[in-house]
């Protein structure tokens, strides 16, 4: 000391290790360490000092002298404390195994550890930090003798109460510092199926002197049977508050319903994998029940909680799962009810973090959500419930639930796969969101979930024993949607029955325990109107009628469930057909201010107030082992209403789809409102003057109806369209050259749905519309003067067109004129006319204006006595066009076109047209 600063003092290590024995056994705060180091790049630091109970570990010289001045060697004994909790001896301090191994053949992969990754890690965490030694831990050895010649260590250390992510043995058996045996076991869990497994390292020395390694890999040592009760146990010895703190933790076990998975058994191969991510929380804080301290004790969670880490990696594995219901593709166990299935590369999490405790309920439900469920595949074919219904299983997982009354997170394990469904009547598997009320298809063919309410409850705690499931009705449905009603789930599965131009909806179907019916949500019917408004593979069921005749009523009607597939029967009159009465309505197809296109279920006459005899009825029917299926719907009328004249045009008729026939629009029927009587009663009184024969049948027969509804085709079209043909007064057999009027006119009025209109070129391509139209044609010819065979007609001329459309708006097409037309009927040759004409044309909507100035020039001729017809037509015109909108859209422009025709016809042998058009175009504004 002093000037010179601190000198460096050599130690004799025997007197001293001489000194450190008298002290610790002398002075009772006298606290020692030593640093040393275990087998295979094994650290360790043990700490000596007396406890709070007076005891403390065994520090002391062992030396023995002989007769003859022979002594031994020196040795320093240490060995542990007692510990109530591990019942076995251990230091305090830290044990850590480091990565010391190198692979010769592969040194690029780098340092690795001899116990493997995930033993190391568990080991690591549970007996000191992962990156290195923290003296607050504990180093599970019962003792460690120090001497000159190298350590030796018999140490048996077992924790009987490891469970999760700790280490279960730690025995090491060292001579004089050569390991003749080491032993390093873990155990941990399984997500989601609660396997115990246990891993073990052995290392020994074989009498050739040679090390050997063996490594177990991970094995099960429980079935997956949704045991996740705490392996932490009130004691006797426990303080008020941490048996409180245990019981809490009890309460915490997560909350299972199996439904048709009972579990699953003899699990082996199990492999880690690191291409998937590890699930992992750097801080959880926990506070409820207890945690695992450093010193490997349980620890109440107090007022403010306990932070924690959460890690677990994924693993494969193969096992054996015990289904419900299986009739093909599994294998029958001895004194089991249910048979199984095998599965290979099932995949599970392993818990490395946190030690002796669970991850919480919602940590393990963010797990299964990020997985999209944990499960794995198989193959087996299920009678649902036994209820007929057959089920092409090819997955098992587990999903998490809703949150129940009390709080607590639910997990469902459920049964993936296909129903087995008739080949008839186009069925298929659909899905329902009920928040927007639309009907679409399985995602990539998404296989559809069965699950059961049924919590799994272990009757004794001290056993693996639990109850079975009831026999509660399973339901097609998300795990999500366990506990709600069925209309309430958000989202909902559903059989899609097609049968041409109708469908019928099945949503939620329930398959009760030894029931062979169908049940679920009153069925819903998209009738061919309601499918022409659609533009998916089922309407929005808002507003649908309901097939309300089926349902568990006795006064009801049922499907059963055959072999075949489905048989709709009354429940307690077979004998009785089904006849659905439906909603008056209206339905509305289209509903603007221009146009509305309505459906009423019952037949009716123009005006409202006139209603036919007779219902609306659905005759619906379903039987697979006759391989039929029948859906008639008769007596629905379609209303169309144009502008402000309301029930313009009604088109009454009925639908017939069945097996083995084309869907057909029976015996329709168009009817034109009140608003056009007086032009429909001229033209059919002029028709009736006719003494064409067929001309009446014509009139009669005028309706042409077009549709396309396929149960393949998701575009509904619908196109029909009634047109009274020319009438002609006189008729053609009475008309002369010196008729003093000549009179034609026309009626023709359509509606129709999806089908593409046209646009102009700065609109786009055609879109698909809905609307409505009603378009007349006159002609009236007035003889001015007569003069021998020579007849002078004034005429004039007009087509109007009233119109409205979705896409388009309501439109207004005009084109009349004025002319004169000068007839002669010469012998021999026949009659010959010549019309000359000018007028105005106008056609205008939402998107454009265009007005026209034409001039036409049209001659006949007639030789024979009309065996030879010949016609030349000069039309020309001129126009100016203006397209309505804003920017590029918006333009004038002129147009110039003349049409030339000629027509030949020689009765019963040629006929000759010819027509050539030019048109020339010039944008001006």
């Amino acid at each position: 000391s002093g000037n010179r600063g601190m000198d460096r003092v050599n130690i004799a290590p025997i007197p001293l290790t001489s000194k450190l024995a008298e002290w610790y056994a002398r002075i009772s705060d006298f606290a020692l360490w030593s640093y040393f180091t275990l087998p295979y790049g094994m650290q360790a630091l043990a700490k000596y000092v007396r406890e709070a109970d007076g005891k403390k570990p065994v520090f002391e010289l062992i030396e023995k002298k002989f007769a003859g001045g022979l002594n031994t060697g020196l040795q320093i004994k240490t060995e542990g404390l007692y510990d109530p909790i591990y019942r076995n001896r251990v230091f305090k301090g830290s044990a850590h195994q480091k990565d010391n191994a190198y692979n010769l053949m592969y040194p690029a992969t780098g340092k690795r550890s001899i116990l493997s990754g995930s033993v190391t890690e568990i080991f690591n965490r549970e007996f000191g930090s992962v990156s290195g030694l923290d003296p607050d831990y504990i180093v599970p050895l019962e003792r460690y003798d120090f001497t000159g010649y190298g350590a030796n260590v018999f140490s048996h250390w077992v924790n009987e109460n490891a469970a999760l992510a700790q280490t279960s043995q730690a025995m090491f058996d060292v001579w004089r510092g050569r390991t003749a045996h080491e032993v390093i076991q873990v155990k941990s869990v399984l997500y989601p199926w609660g396997i115990r497994v246990v891993r073990t390292i052995t290392i020994y020395r074989g009498s050739n002197s040679f090390e050997w390694r063996v490594d177990s890999g991970w094995k099960a040592e429980s079935n997956g049977i949704y045991d996740f009760r705490t392996p932490i146990k009130p004691d006797p010895s426990d303080s008020p508050a941490l048996k409180a703190a245990k019981i809490d933790e009890t309460k915490h076990t997560y909350k299972f319903h199996p439904g048709m998975v009972e579990g699953v058994y003899n699990v082996h191969n199990i492999k880690e994998d690191n291409t998937l991510a590890p699930f992992t929380i750097k801080t959880w804080h926990k506070d409820y029940g207890v945690y695992i301290d450093n010193f490997g004790h349980p620890r109440e969670v107090g007022a403010s909680g306990q932070d924690l880490e959460v890690k677990l990696v994924p693993v494969y594995f193969d096992a054996d799962v015990e289904i419900e219901d299986i009739v093909q593709g599994g294998f029958a166990v001895p004194d089991k009810p249910n048979k199984r299935v095998s599965s290979q590369r099932m995949l599970g999490y392993l818990q490395m973090s946190p030690k002796g405790v669970f991850i919480d309920q919602e940590q393990f439900a963010n797990l299964l959500t990020m997985m999209h469920g944990l499960g794995g595949p198989v193959d087996c074919t299920l009678n649902i419930n036994n209820s007929r219904q057959m089920m092409r299983i090819s997955r098992v997982e587990v999903n998490p639930g809703a949150v129940d009354a009390a709080g607590n997170r639910l997990f469902i394990a459920a049964a993936k796969g296909t129903p087995v469904l008739p080949k008839d009547g186009s069925w298929s598997v659909v899905q329902h969101n009920a928040i927007s009320k639309e009907v679409t298809p399985l995602i990539h063919n998404d296989v559809i979930p069965l699950i059961r309410q049924g919590e799994r409850k272990f009757t004794d705690p001290k056993t693996l024993d639990y109850n079975l499931s009831p026999p509660n009705p399973v339901f097609i449905a998300e795990a999500s949607e366990l506990f709600n009603d069925l209309e309430d789930r958000a989202k909902q599965y559903c059989f899609l029955q097609s049968t041409g131009e109708n469908k019928v909806l099945f949503r939620n179907p329930v398959f009760k325990k030894n029931l062979a019916k169908l049940k679920g949500s009153i069925p819903d019917l998209a009738d061919a109107y309601r499918l022409m408004n659609s533009k998916g593979i089922f309407p929005n069921v808002e507003n649908l009628p309901k097939l309300d005749q089926i349902g568990d009523d006795p006064s009801k009607f049922g499907l059963q469930i055959i072999d075949e597939g489905y048989k709709l029967l009354h429940n307690t009159d077979v004998a009785k057909k089904l006849k659905q009465l439906l909603p008056p309505g209206p339905w509305y197809i289209v509903k603007t201010d221009a146009v509305k296109v309505y459906v009423e279920y019952k037949p009716t006459k123009p005006d409202p107030s006139v209603v036919l005899p007779g219902d609306a009825l659905l005759d619906f029917d379903i039987d697979s082992q006759a391989n039929k299926w029948v859906n008639k719907m008769n007596d629905v009328t379609m209303v169309v209403d144009l502008g402000k004249m309301e029930r313009l045009i009604l088109i009454r008729g009925k639908f017939d789809t069945k097996k083995g026939s084309s869907p057909a629009f029976i015996e329709p029927v168009m009817e034109f409102g009140e608003k056009l009587k007086p032009v429909v009663d001229i033209l059919v009184l002029l028709s009736e003057i006719a003494i064409d024969p067929s001309y009446a049948n014509i009139l009669k027969n005028g309706l042409k109806i077009a549709m396309s509804n396929s149960p393949n085709n998701w575009e509904y079209k619908f196109q029909a369209d009634k047109e009274i043909p020319l009438v002609k007064f006189p008729p053609p057999l009475l008309d002369t050259a010196a008729a003093p009027l000549r009179l034609e006119a026309g009626l023709k009025a359509g509606v129709y749905f999806n089908v593409a209109i046209p646009l102009p070129p700065a609109g786009g391509f055609p879109v698909p519309s809905a609307g409505a139209f009603l378009e007349f044609y006159g002609k009236l010819s007035v003889m001015c003067v007569s003069v021998g065979v020579g007849t002078l007609y004034a005429v004039g001329q007009v087509t109007l067109r009233l119109s409205a459309d979705t896409v388009t708006g309501p439109g207004l097409y005009m084109k009349f004129g004025f002319g004169v037309e000068a007839v002669v009927a010469l012998p021999v040759v026949g009659s010959v006319s010549v019309y000359l004409a000018a007028g105005v044309e106008m056609n205008l909507d939402s998107t454009q204006i265009t007005v026209a100035a034409f001039v036409l020039f049209k001659g006949r001729a007639e030789i024979l006595g009309g065996i030879v017809t010949v016609t030349i037509q000069i039309e020309a015109s001129g126009k100016v066009q203006e397209r309505l909108g804003s920017g590029s859209g918006a333009s004038t422009t002129m147009i110039a076109q003349v049409t030339f025709s000629l027509d030949i016809s020689i009765c019963f042998i040629i006929n000759i047209s010819f027509s050539e058009s030019w048109e020339e175009q010039r944008q001006i504004a």
